[in-house]
């Protein structure tokens, strides 16, 4: 999937189509967390808030966005509602806030993971 870095309008940290991701250059005006190790979330209190006490340090988590418009081009549409605040493609995300695919719902998009 080819990535793209633009200035999106507004609040809008990315967008997708079925041949393409754009990604916002600084992340709505709040600069993009890179996590050094995104196959830990330790950095992250409760397993989705970054542990920082200082709300000036918070970024949005670009593994996140990357996930969530990945998300779009497999079919996946935003999530509205309260009910859907945690969840990977809820339309909003706050600053500092990882959210990630349960297993069920990985295992219903990618199948059977016997051949990995």
């Amino acid at each position: 999937m080819p990535f793209s870095i633009a200035n999106l309008p507004g609040a809008t940290l990315g967008l997708a189509t079925s041949r393409a991701i754009t990604l916002d250059a600084t992340a709505a005006g709040h600069g993009w967390y890179i996590d050094a190790t995104p196959l830990d979330d330790s950095e992250f209190l409760s397993g989705s808030r970054l542990s920082t006490l200082d709300s000036r340090l918070l970024r949005m988590d670009l593994l996140t966005a990357v996930m969530h418009e990945l998300g779009h081009t497999l079919g996946l549409e935003d999530e509205l509602g309260e009910d859907s605040v945690g969840d990977l493609m809820h339309d909003s995300l706050a600053p500092g806030t990882r959210r990630a695919l349960l297993a069920d719902v990985t295992d219903a998009v990618f199948g059977d993971t016997a051949w990995l």
